[in-house]
């Protein structure tokens, strides 16, 4: 028995068309036409290097390396065919994982391709999202949309597409209804039997599923925490606050539930009855709570209310001492979930710490954190989490805290110290989501440092920990996943964790987490230099993101707009988008996305030779990330900034703000995203002022960067695209082979 081979392939199913009919009729000329299929193709299927792996009566499965060579094999096939009589076929490409055991192969993408081929044109090609994916940055390809079936015995959410170019026939919808999902069914109906189609969907009205059985999907169930009411003294604002969210976090990590993040709860109106807040939030439940703060215990009253019918489910009213305030959100939660009938594999009514006093000192930072300003407000927030650990070293979540706030200024090292700690400790006290957390921040600070094997490997272990603790926000896991492989390059593999993480997201009826799996895509897109689908999806992210007023993602996603319109050199349009986001980033008063945005600005008038209005908008976003203390974006926007000054032509301005940059060089290294563009400004910055051996050595770094992303890509023609398509990348490599020559 051989060793079980599993490999990722496009894998292809064909079949005769009108084969059982003519096998009634002529037995040994259908065996004949068997014969001649298996003759002509062989060599076909070799050609692209694909693998003939079974015959199934009149059909075939193949497997090819790649989605290309198996359509471009596909297409040569029923060119070929063309002239043949009743040798007509139809043809469904798919791509996934494979497993060949013992001459057999199996898995669920085989099924996948299977159900995909009836969906073809006879002489066409039929295809799914994957492939669809897979060929978006070739233009010699164009593909229709047919729909998104339901295919029996399939688990994956499939879309089906056919290719319309080479001249292949096109797929009728009202051809294929039959295996159309019900939405698409009902759209289209063939009058001549319109007396069966009304029998039909009366039997659907009337609820009778008895000839249309279909697996029922049980609704998540969903709530909103909204913040806890202070009826004491407004300094204990902090303990309302540091307990609601604390709930939030415990709540979601406990199974099958979608719990509204905090950020979208800070959002509601006080003001807002149940029904509008319930409205807008999309849940199912709603809690609202209340504390006293008395000198020596808390007073708390809750209330857990369904809000379709406006009954309350569960309610409390109670009193816990001053040494018992770490408890309230374990047993909170624990009535909640009890409520609402959702198992957790953790207890929850485990306390983060039995001290009081570490606990409130941990309360205050978290509550001081989030109200930052300065510098010195960090400093503050170290000194109140240094205070809760000193009274209770096991308090893990003010470990990982203090370790957040060493990451969001940019000092790795002493983050990383930090966070190697808690997952020690967590460890050995049997923490797991402290592990799963302490394992995801040092994968982040691998990820800011350029160590992307080294990242990968921790947001894996990670997301291994989150999945068998079935913690829903695994998620956002999935995505930071996909990113480093887009990072690296392998946009392919990058897709399949965004539609992983999306389809995470539809489950829980997630639409903020949909239009950022959107936008995420959107992104991939993008940096493959596939603008149009890029601005596809960024505008189904805007498109969610407007129906829940997500403001923050809008935001996103109108710069991802901007940056794919100016991809194609389309600066007005994407000034256009970047003015959109501009005026809500100063409406949420977001002083880092304000400084991004205006960031970017400068950067398209600069490419308008507009230098004048980029020095504005580069002086604007550099000083703001100077107040932020954000070395390293700093580092980015001056560089665009000097060139800005060098264009415009003012020495007296020049002298002062090389001498910034000089200075700002020796003690920051970009981020490594930023690579190739702060190295390619640095080269141009130095050209100018004559600094020829400094230029040469900034060139060479971005030249260098540039060529290591294009390897990181598997095929020739998608790492040609990728250098073609990108402008940079190409204005780098003529200047690089300039300056050799």
């Amino acid at each position: 028995m051989e060793r079980p081979k599993r490999k990722l392939a496009a894998i292809m199913f064909t079949d005769i068309a009108g084969y059982t009919v003519l096998s009634a009729k002529d037995e040994e000329k259908a065996y004949a036409l068997i014969g001649k299929q298996r003759e002509i193709l062989k060599p076909i299927v070799s050609e692209f290097g694909g693998e003939w792996l079974k015959e199934m009566g009149d059909g075939l499965l193949l497997c090819f390396p790649s989605s290309k060579q198996a359509l471009n094999c596909a297409i040569k096939i029923q060119h070929t065919l063309r002239e043949i009589d009743e040798l007509n076929i139809r043809i469904g490409i798919h791509q996934g994982d494979i497993l060949i055991k013992d001459g057999d192969i199996f898995g669920d993408d085989v099924n996948v391709a299977s159900r995909i081929e009836p969906f073809s044109a006879v002489g066409g090609i039929a295809i799914s999202d994957k492939v669809d994916r897979d060929i978006s940055s070739s233009p010699e390809f164009e593909t229709k949309f047919i729909s998104q079936p339901s295919l029996k015995g399939v688990r994956q959410d499939v879309k089906v597409y056919c290719i319309t170019s080479h001249q292949l026939p096109e797929t009728e919808i009202t051809k294929v209804t039959a295996k159309l999902e019900k939405d698409v069914k009902k759209l289209w109906f063939n009058q001549k039997f319109i007396l069966s189609t009304i029998v039909i969907l009366f039997i659907a009205v009337s609820g009778i599923y008895l000839f249309f059985p279909k697996e029922q999907e049980v609704e998540v169930p969903s709530i909103g925490m909204l913040m806890m009411e202070n009826l004491g003294n407004n300094k204990d604002e902090f303990w309302t606050r540091g307990i609601t969210e604390d709930l939030i976090i415990k709540v979601a990590g406990a199974g099958l539930i979608r719990v509204v993040p905090m950020r979208e709860i800070l959002d509601i109106d006080p003001n807002a009855t149940i029904d509008e807040i319930a409205k807008k939030l999309r849940v199912m439940y709603i809690l609202t709570s209340s504390m006293h703060k008395k000198e020596d215990g808390f007073d708390l009253r809750c209330q857990l209310i369904e809000t379709v019918s406006g009954r309350s489910v569960y309610a409390k009213k109670w009193s816990e001492p001053l040494e018992d305030v770490a408890t309230i959100v374990g047993q909170l939660a624990n009535n909640i979930l009890s409520s609402l009938n959702v198992s957790s594999q953790e207890d929850l009514t485990m306390p983060l710490t039995t001290n009081p006093e570490a606990y409130e000192f941990y309360i205050r930072a978290k509550y001081k954190y989030q109200k930052r300003k300065t510098k010195e407000d960090i400093v503050v927030v170290r000194n109140l989490l240094n205070k809760a650990l000193q009274m209770d070293n096991n308090l893990i979540q003010a470990k990982i805290m203090l370790g957040e706030t060493f990451l969001s200024t940019d000092q790795y090292d002493n983050a990383m110290e930090i966070f190697e700690q808690c997952l020690e400790q967590s460890t050995t006290l049997g923490n797991k989501k402290a592990i799963a957390g302490s394992l995801h921040q040092i994968g982040v600070i691998h990820d800011h440092k350029g160590n992307y094997e080294k990242a990968m490997d921790y947001h894996i272990q990670s997301l291994k920990i989150l999945e068998e603790q079935n913690d829903m926000r695994r998620a956002g896991s999935l995505n930071w996943i996909g990113r480093i492989y887009g990072w690296t390059g392998d946009y392919d593999v990058a897709m399949d964790y965004f539609e992983e993480a999306l389809g995470l997201s539809h489950k829980l009826q997630d639409e903020a987490g949909i239009s950022y799996c959107f936008y995420l895509i959107g992104n991939n897109y993008s940096e493959r230099g596939n603008y149009h689908r890029a601005i596809e999806y960024y505008n189904k992210s805007v498109s969610i993101a407007s129906e829940i007023e997500m403001i923050r993602q809008i935001i996103k996603s109108y710069k991802g707009i901007s940056i794919a319109h100016e991809g194609e050199g389309s600066y007005d349009e994407a000034l256009n988008y970047y003015s959109k986001s501009l005026m809500l980033d100063e409406k949420s008063g977001n002083k880092w996305s304000i400084a991004e945005t205006n960031h970017f600005i400068g950067r398209t008038f600069f490419y308008k030779n507009n230098f004048l209005d980029a020095k504005k908008s580069f002086h604007t976003a550099y000083k703001i990330w100077v107040d932020l203390n954000q070395d390293k974006k700093v580092l980015r926007t001056l560089s665009w900034l000097t060139l800005a000054i060098l264009e415009l032509g003012d020495s007296s301005e020049e002298t002062e703000t090389i001498d910034t940059l000089n200075s700002v060089l020796k003690n920051t290294t970009p981020y490594k995203e930023d690579v190739i563009i702060v190295n390619w400004n640095l080269y141009q910055v130095y050209s100018t002022i004559e600094k020829t051996e400094l230029a040469a050595n900034h060139l060479q770094v971005a030249y260098e960067e540039v060529m290591n992303r294009a390897n990181r890509f598997n095929e020739q023609l998608d790492r040609k695209a990728y250098l073609n398509n990108i402008k940079i990348n190409r204005d780098i490599i003529e200047t690089f082979q300039r300056v050799e020559e």
